[in-house]
């Protein structure tokens, strides 16, 4: 596709929840904004797409803090297009011969663990008391502290900077010593891709109690109604989302971005390009030699996140009855560790099983549902990815039936993605799944913040410091926009919702 206009105040490279957020609030302050998505549709990992009558999401299912995006949405002038629907309970846990339901809101939360095992319930309600001081703890850290508020910083904020360099099994080997209870609580980790001995405490406290505590929804007709809102909010306000139109190169003088070149041949000026784009593109062919020295160099030091298999599906079984939630993580086994292991080495012992028609049934004709299986899986550049298909998906399948009796036998329909199809679908290197590696061993200081050495060019996106995951993208795009605005002297609104002062409030 071919721009409107040859000059725009702002060029954004990739349609990611994070590039588009951007994109909206900067139309809405009047600027003229391009976005160029690679893809043939807007949207990313966001991205919602049709088999049949199936509408399904590859990845983000849930969004954390509903208010805020109300807010965000409000803002930009649409929020009619977009109606929000309470998710009930944030997740179940099933492990053999137990199945639990952990519902939102802090106390129901811990209580449903606490009734779960009840002989465990004083290490349980310590393990999750300290995994919620520490999300209202980096709440409240300031962004840039100095060296000479370091104490000050420890007397405040005990609890995290205790464990801030802890995985989660350090915490619990402290707080949580009963294999039992450790399984359970640690079942969840499984949303960020890592077992509790790799998975940074940090990162698995804000990603669990961000929904706990700031609540969590669905869309109705999926994720992609969102991206659809900004679509139309940036072109409202003037702007362009061009699909199948890649940015291949930032234009750079003397320092100072000055425009960009799109696939098909076409050249825009712009002062300012935003990257919603994997970094090593980025800071790779897009801008070539005028990458700063060393940045792609420090990209090269991280790790991307693990990626995954997938097994979309459809089913007539009222999975409801047959015991199944619409976010369902499910071991074979109570040693969760070995679990994630065997996985990775083929099995399907350790899944997160979606089905997001338990609470939008408009997403699969009357009396069907449909699902997402995602299993950790790594990115292997020699891999055979139709053998690895005719393996993981029966046992995929198999696995099912274990979850919900009957559900696997029941399919109607199912399709598979490996992590070479999450490569060609993201443009992430390796199909990773999160940005970067999790892990408490890797260094998240390393991150790019969504401002770079280029001036003019800017990141947005799960790959950015803010982290990976769809809240923090998004809270990556506002920010970004904050921070181009502010050149001019505008500011935008607060759009997040806080954190309770208390961590049981």
């Amino acid at each position: 596709m071919t721009p409107t206009h040859e000059a725009y105040d702002a060029v954004v490279a990739g349609s990611g929840i994070g590039g588009m957020l951007t994109a909206a609030l900067l139309s809405a302050a009047g600027r003229r904004v391009l976005v160029a998505e690679a893809q043939g549709a807007p949207g990313g990992y966001v991205h919602s797409f049709q088999r049949g009558p199936y509408t399904l999401d590859p990845a983000a299912h849930l969004v954390v803090d509903p208010p805020m995006f109300s807010r965000l949405l409000e803002h930009l002038g649409v929020r009619d297009e977009v109606t929000f629907l309470d998710p009930g309970d944030f997740f179940s846990v099933s492990l053999p011969g137990l199945q639990m339901h952990a519902p939102l809101g802090l106390e129901p939360f811990i209580e449903s663990f606490e009734a779960a095992l009840p002989e465990q319930a004083e290490q349980i309600r310590a393990f999750w008391e300290a995994a919620a001081q520490i999300h209202r703890d980096a709440h409240e850290l300031p962004s840039r502290a100095g060296l000479g508020s370091l104490d000050d910083i420890n007397e405040r904020f005990p609890t995290l900077m205790r464990y801030r360099k802890s995985t989660i099994e350090q915490v619990m080997d402290e707080l949580l010593p009963d294999p039992r209870a450790r399984a359970l609580c640690g079942a969840v980790s499984l949303y960020l891709g890592l077992p509790p001995s790799k998975l940074a405490f940090i990162a698995f406290s804000q990603m669990v109690f961000s929904h706990v505590v700031n609540g969590a929804a669905y869309i109705e007709g999926g994720l992609q109604q969102l991206i659809n809102a900004l679509v139309l909010a940036v072109e409202r306000a003037g702007g362009e989302v061009l699909c199948s139109t890649a940015v291949e190169r930032i234009v750079v003088e003397d320092g100072r971005v000055v425009g960009a070149e799109l696939a098909g041949g076409a050249h825009v000026t712009a002062p300012i390009v935003v990257s919603n784009a994997d970094p090593f593109k980025t800071f790779g062919p897009m801008l070539g030699d005028d990458a700063p020295v060393g940045y792609l160099r420090r990209m090269h030091r991280m790790r991307p996140s693990i990626s995954g298999y997938l097994l979309f599906g459809a089913t007539g079984l009222d999975v409801e009855r047959a015991g199944a939630g619409h976010v369902n993580f499910h071991y074979d086994s109570w040693d969760i560790e070995d679990a994630y292991r065997r996985t990775l080495a083929g099995e399907a012992a350790a899944l997160t099983v979606s089905v997001p028609t338990l609470v939008d049934p408009t997403l699969a004709p009357e009396g069907e549902h449909v699902l997402v299986a995602a299993a950790p899986m790594r990115y292997d550049t020699d891999a055979d990815w139709g053998a690895v298909k005719a393996s993981m998906t029966p046992r995929i399948v198999d696995r099912l039936d274990a979850l919900a009796p009957g559900l696997g036998e029941s399919l109607t329909f199912s399709e598979p993605a490996t992590p070479l199809t999450l490569e060609r679908f993201s443009g992430n290197q390796g199909g990773a799944m999160y940005g970067w590696d999790y892990a408490a061993d890797h260094k998240s200081s390393l991150r790019p913040d969504t401002v770079t050495p280029v001036n003019g060019l800017y990141l947005a996106g799960q790959w950015t410091s803010l982290g990976g995951g769809f809240v923090r993208s998004a809270l990556s795009g506002t920010i970004a926009a904050e921070r181009i605005l502010a050149r001019d002297g505008v500011e935008l609104p607060r759009f997040m919702s806080d954190v309770p002062a208390t961590a049981t409030s």
